[in-house]
């Protein structure tokens, strides 16, 4: 176990979104959080049990308590009666071996099974499932034809994020997807109903035979010689 003091990241117009964590999910009443590109168990902020805030979360926002927990944490323990300073102090603790064993590859049968509940969430209670011209059906289909054999549950997650992102709502998500350490060396900018790659000093396009990133544009440039390792801001 580790007590560490956190600094409490703010975005600069949105003070109240500020979190110590790079991404959070919530398992079985615990909360699986990143620090510092490590996933940990919280057990603890300022004092405060994670399961007492994890409680306190449910009981006010119902539905919406991991949400809030996630986005909104320092209205919460605001609320709760511990408005956070500058840092805060977590205590955290490595993952146990069951939670272990969910980061392993899952099988074919728990990746099919995990593919129907997405598929019945889409259709029966994503409001903007109608709302766009994406191809749902198809997109499932080819997930699923990749589904037979093991896969790691960050790279399903992500498979299952491209899914979500076809559509027209760009709020909607999937926990626990891990992205890749990186940044594009190239600036994207929106162009009527498409968008356009260009070079980071503005001065040309990405690719000047294929402005537009679309399938073509993805085959043509070779995106890995594009990236570069993100570095710390510490």
């Amino acid at each position: 176990m580790l007590c560490m003091l956190q600094p409490v990241v703010a975005a600069e117009e949105r003070k109240q979104e500020r979190s110590p964590f790079t991404a959070v999910r919530v398992s079985e009443n615990r909360a699986i959080v990143v620090v510092q590109r490590d996933e940990v168990e919280l057990v603890s902020i300022d004092e405060l049990a994670a399961e007492s805030i994890l409680s306190f979360c449910c009981k006010t926002y119902g539905d919406q308590s991991e949400k809030r927990f996630a986005e909104d944490l320092v209205e919460v323990l605001t609320r709760m009666g511990s408005e956070p300073g500058e840092t805060v102090k977590l205590v955290k603790q490595a993952l146990d071996a069951l939670e272990r064993r969910r980061q392993e590859s899952l099988t074919a049968e728990e990746l099919l099974a995990d593919l129907d509940a997405f598929d019945s969430l889409l259709r029966q209670h994503w409001s903007y499932y109608r709302a766009a011209d994406a191809d749902f059906d198809a997109a499932i289909a080819e997930l699923r034809a990749e589904c037979k054999q093991p896969m790691p549950p960050h790279e399903f997650a992500r498979r299952l994020m491209r899914i979500v992102a076809l559509g027209i709502d760009g709020h909607a998500s999937v926990s626990h997807v891990n992205l890749p350490d990186g940044f594009a060396r190239f600036l994207v900018e929106p162009c009527g109903d498409r968008f356009v790659a260009f070079s980071p000093d503005r001065t040309g396009f990405l690719d000047d035979d294929h402005p537009f990133i679309d399938q073509s544009s993805l085959e043509s440039v070779n995106l890995a010689s594009t990236t570069t390792t993100a570095r710390s801001s510490c």
